[in-house]
């Protein structure tokens, strides 16, 4: 490879630390212990530099394309499919009509992006609605709100009743007593 490689800051590390170990600086089990990798690892890291220099530790299948690639004939077959028919479809529903109706099977995310790369299709985010707080009532009684939580109080202590609360929405204040039960007589005993 002439020129420059294009290696990163993983790559430059073990370069300095695989020189020091060739000029017995270093040892390749304190190499391995400074790059943290295996010393198994390390040995076959050596190798590969000594037979191939600052080339060797770059990744053997840098450059190379993916296994998720996809072929350029394809990709202009749905986007081909997708301008004549489904310009107006969202990826999730064109990835649906493409398999269906053209026998084109496409990851919906694979094709959301193809389509964002060719500028077909943009999200569009929803507005939020707004939902204000509710103004609070402005003089004493005017709202109250009731509550009521039946538990075992008294853990066992005492017999089973129920936390009656009350809450004026103005003010805030709240009272609080012990009913035996939750009912409209017990939160009438509070007015």
């Amino acid at each position: 490879m002439a020129g420059k490689l294009p290696m990163g800051q993983k790559e430059r590390l073990r370069s300095k630390a695989m020189a020091m170990v060739v000029a017995r600086q270093l040892s390749l089990k304190a190499a391995s212990v400074m790059l943290k990798i295996s010393y198994r690892q390390a040995k076959s890291i050596f190798r590969r530099y000594r037979q191939n220099g600052d080339e060797g530790l770059l990744h053997g299948l840098q450059g190379s394309t993916s296994n998720n690639h996809l072929d350029s004939v394809f990709k202009e077959r749905v986007l081909e499919a997708y301008r004549r028919v489904y310009g107006g479809f969202g990826p999730t529903l064109a990835c649906e009509k493409l398999q269906e109706r053209d026998g084109i099977s496409i990851n919906v995310e694979t094709l959301r992006q193809l389509l964002i790369r060719e500028g077909l299709w943009h999200r569009t985010k929803r507005a939020r609605s707004y939902h204000a707080r509710r103004q609070p009532r402005e003089r004493f009684g005017e709202l109250v709100q009731f509550g009521g939580s039946d538990h075992e109080w008294f853990e066992g202590r005492g017999p089973r009743c129920c936390l009656m609360n009350r809450v004026d929405d103005a003010t805030g204040t709240t009272l609080a007593f012990l009913s035996p039960k939750e009912t409209t007589d017990a939160a009438m005993r509070l007015l």
